[in-house]
């Protein structure tokens, strides 16, 4: 017999272009879908838009990565063939797949084990543990490149093609309808500025809860901040500055945009700015103006890519975040929540390859805010880290730091001066709380003395603020001192302030015009508003706890994250609890407040405040404005008499026997417009008014004609139109107010 040669093994099939293009698109929208589920289902930002925008995201973003995929695979199949060894270029065309798969793969493990034992890649602290998820990684870069291979084969027969050339027609549309969107491009216009008169750096350093009143340099009893009670005399120093927000992630988003939370919706996170808002702020605006920015926060709670402040900063430090990878004209393409989505991603998988590969720990922030070990040695990067940006390279520099050793409810300072360490302290002990911020004392200090010695001073503005009151208080003042270079303004500013006034205080000291959008106002001209008060909020929700130390807030509509609207003023606070489901505000008088009581808002006006805040910022949901009552129009005339002297406020406690009956009975009714001229009358008059003619609609024999005759000879336009004067008609306040001479409240909304 003769033998038969042997056979040649099988020539190993070429890939199919199409198989694995196909490949690509199904690991690109596996991964994009797979994040989508994960945000959709979490308290997320995609929560407060509506069904419409969250499906739109998943395909925008779908379609971006799926295009950039393609973008990297075509070419390397192409040259591969081109220059005939298509074996190795074919290798390197299914990593992209590969990668996006084990990605998908990792992202899902760390979510099931976190949700299952509450432990994932962020607590792999030991080497081994750090090992045994590189090990994973590896293994699923296998898997991912061989299910790749898996797909290329199955979509590389025929009945697959038209489904490729489906997904190619509709991806190239969306690339065609993203070119011609992001053609734009550049900054809002709106928010372009020409440029600068003067050349100054500017550093915010912000402490987290610190109260004005618990340092020396507002007049606690303790020597807390030294450093800045010897720093006052030559500092703006504001007496009476409130925060815009109770949280943290609300405080400094309004610092930053100059901006309520109410019109741009962030109190908490997940909350994050968009459209517009997102582009329109301070470090925005300093950037188009030749500027370095910088900003050292605490992630998730206060950082650029939380709050979404696009082209904002150009550093970050001690916080492990993407960067802006998401330009401004990849947001016009795919919008803004696809775009969010996918910077937020970005940010998720380099935290976690980072950690596993690069050994450097993923942020744990609920412990930064609540540790004090944590917090103090979290401050501790991010103040070398601000150091390090103002001492590198940049004509023009803007930095803010947060910083959280003051946070509690624990506190560890660097050095124990009131407090006895060896005792041990516990929550909220006042004693470590002083040591605390005498801490922050010394921050400041150094960071001074760093100017000096690099010859900065001279050119630097330095802004010491705080992002809200002691556990979230809202009607306790906060620190405010602005500390310009030498020979610039100086004093104590009265009156009531805010930190939304902080951005267009800056942009005043280089000489900027405030932009149109910013709703605070300058603190460098001359002295604020009477009778001015502060519009904050604070959030509000359902806490969950979802793993060992952190927690959620579970949102609801209408309101979301907001919770409560408060409106602090001289005399007291009115409060709009708008998570409870109450549209009613409710007043709280300030023990001991010194005020002009004609600067107390009455329910009617507090109520239009809160309407006009909740329609800027498109609520679904507005409260009614109720009209002016009895008991408030009393209330107004009392403290116009007050002013008044004269015995002004004994001729109102003689009122005509119909309206005293009236006022008893029907305090909370609305007060009719006859009726208010008898209180603005007897407010301004010392004796009752001879009959005069009345207006057309009011009988010469109506008990109350002359008074109302004599408001028509008072007030010019006291009628109600076409010379008549409406004596059953309703009024409101702010005609109330004309009546009676009293100043027009300043609206908090800007």
């Amino acid at each position: 017999m003769t033998a038969s040669p042997p056979s040649e093994p099988p020539a190993r099939a070429p890939a199919s272009p199409k198989g694995l293009l196909l490949a690509t698109l199904v690991a690109a929208g596996g991964l994009v879908l797979s994040e989508w589920l994960f945000f959709v289902t979490k308290p997320s930002f995609l929560l407060t838009v509506p069904r419409t925008e969250r499906l739109l995201a998943l395909v925008a973003a779908t379609s971006l990565v799926a295009l950039v995929s393609i973008a990297v695979v075509a070419p390397l199949l192409a040259l591969g063939r081109a220059r005939g060894v298509a074996g190795y270029f074919e290798v390197a065309a299914r990593l992209p797949a590969g990668i996006l798969f084990a990605v998908t793969g990792l992202l899902t493990i760390d979510g099931t084990s976190v949700t299952l034992l509450r432990r994932g890649i962020r607590d792999a602290l030991s080497p081994a543990s750090r090992l045994g998820y590189g090990i994973l990684v590896l293994v699923l870069l296998l898997l991912g490149y061989e299910l790749t291979r898996g797909l290329e084969r199955a979509f590389a027969r025929k009945r697959w093609h038209v489904v490729g050339a489906a997904i190619a027609a509709a991806g190239g549309a969306l690339l065609v309808g993203a070119l011609v969107r992001a053609g734009g491009g550049g900054a809002p216009t709106s928010a372009v500025l020409d440029g600068v008169a003067r050349d100054w750096d500017i550093v915010l350093l912000g402490a987290d809860g610190l109260e004005a009143s618990r340092t020396s340099l507002y007049g606690a009893p303790r020597d807390t901040t030294p450093f800045l009670r010897e720093l006052g005399p030559s500092a703006l120093v504001v007496e009476g500055a409130y925060t815009n927000s109770g949280q943290t992630t609300g405080s400094i988003t309004s610092l930053l945009t100059g901006k309520l939370p109410t019109t741009t919706r962030v109190h908490y996170p997940p909350d994050a700015l968009r459209a517009i808002d997102a582009h329109e702020h301070l470090p925005g605006l300093l950037r188009r103006m030749g500027y370095r920015t910088f900003f050292a926060g605490v992630r998730h709670y206060a950082d650029p890519l939380a709050l979404r402040i696009v082209d904002g900063f150009d550093e970050v430090g001690n916080v492990r975040v993407a960067p802006p990878r998401v330009t401004r004209r990849v947001a016009l393409a795919t919008g803004d929540s696809a775009a969010h989505m996918l910077n937020l991603s970005w940010a998720r998988i380099e935290e976690r390859l980072a950690h596993v590969i690069l050994r450097a720990p993923m942020p744990h922030p609920t412990r930064q805010v609540s540790s004090g070990d944590a917090a103090r040695e979290s401050d501790d990067d991010r103040f070398n880290a601000l150091m390090r940006f103002l001492d590198g390279p940049g004509e023009r520099k803007f930095a803010h730091a947060h910083l959280l050793g003051t946070h509690g409810p624990a506190f560890s300072p660097r050095r124990s001066v009131f407090s006895k360490p060896e005792a041990g302290a516990g929550l909220w002990d006042r004693d470590a709380q002083d040591d605390a911020i005498l801490d922050f004392d010394d921050r400041v200090r150094e960071l001074f003395g760093f100017l000096e010695r690099t010859g900065r001073r001279e050119r630097t503005v330095v802004i010491v603020t705080s992002d809200h009151g002691q556990e979230y208080r809202l009607d306790a003042p906060v620190p405010l001192v602005i500390v310009f270079p030498p020979g610039g303004p100086r004093g104590r500013v009265r009156g009531t302030a805010q930190l939304l006034d902080v951005a267009p205080t800056i942009l005043d000291a280089l000489g900027v015009p405030k932009p149109a959008w910013m709703q605070g106002t300058s603190l460098l001209r001359g002295e604020l508003p009477p009778c001015r008060s502060v519009l904050s909020a604070r959030s509000a929700g359902t806490v969950r706890e979802e793993r060992e130390g952190q927690f959620r807030i579970l949102y609801e509509r209408p309101w979301y994250s907001l919770g409560n609207l408060v409106l602090i003023s001289c005399a007291g606070t009115w409060n709009l609890r708008v998570g409870n489901g109450s549209l009613v505000p409710e007043y709280e008088a300030s023990a001991g407040a010194a005020c002009d009581p004609t600067c107390t808002p009455v329910r009617s006006e507090a109520a239009s405040f809160f309407r006009r805040a909740l329609a800027r910022g498109r609520y679904s949901v507005l409260p009614e404005v109720p009209p002016l009552t009895v008991g408030e129009a009393l209330a107004l005339a009392s403290a116009a008499a007050a002013n008044e002297g004269g015995g002004a406020t004994d001729r109102l406690r003689a009122l005509p026997s119909a309206l005293a009956r009236r006022t008893a009975r029907d305090g909370e009714k609305p007060v009719l417009r006859n009726e208010a001229a008898v209180l603005a009358g007897l407010t301004r008059h010392a004796s009752s008014p001879a009959p005069t003619p009345a207006f057309s609609d009011v009988d010469p024999t109506h008990p109350y004609a002359p008074w109302i005759g004599l408001l028509g000879t008072d007030v010019r336009d006291a009628g109600c139109g076409d010379g008549r004067f409406c004596p059953e008609g309703e009024l409101d306040a702010a005609e109330m107010r004309r009546w009676l001479r009293l100043p027009r409240l300043p609206d908090p909304n800007g």
